[in-house]
């Protein structure tokens, strides 16, 4: 019996999954149909793509960065002191460091943009 369930518990996230990129994109559609159908200009649908997405890119990579520096640092410090409960400290110190920097980093492109 409990190998049924054990089945369906990937199915059923798969499914999940698909139903809510399924319903997301007709809704989607729906509101640019309607749109059309009352012929109201559509163009806010395109914007800046390669903006946002280089802002997530860096944020992504900046967050994965400080993890892994941190993850470095606990190690070092969890074999220098022989204790496992130093591995955890610097990986959220060291994330949120690199967000501050990403942050910093991010501004700059802003008003360099608008500039």
């Amino acid at each position: 019996m409990t190998n049924i369930f054990d089945a369906l518990v990937p199915l059923s996230f798969f499914l999940m999954v698909f139903g809510i990129a399924f319903i997301f994109l007709k809704a989607r559609s729906n509101e640019r149909l309607a749109l059309i159908e009352r012929n109201i200009d559509a163009s806010l649908f395109f914007g800046k793509k390669k903006d946002n997405l280089t802002y997530w890119t860096l944020r992504i990579g900046s967050l994965l960065f400080g993890f892994g520096i941190g993850l470095l640092v606990g190690f070092i410090m969890a074999d220098a002191y022989n204790d496992d409960a130093y591995m955890a400290p610097p990986l959220f110190i060291f994330s949120g460091l690199f967000w501050i920097v990403e942050f910093i980093v991010e501004r700059k492109i802003i008003q360099k943009d608008n500039n």
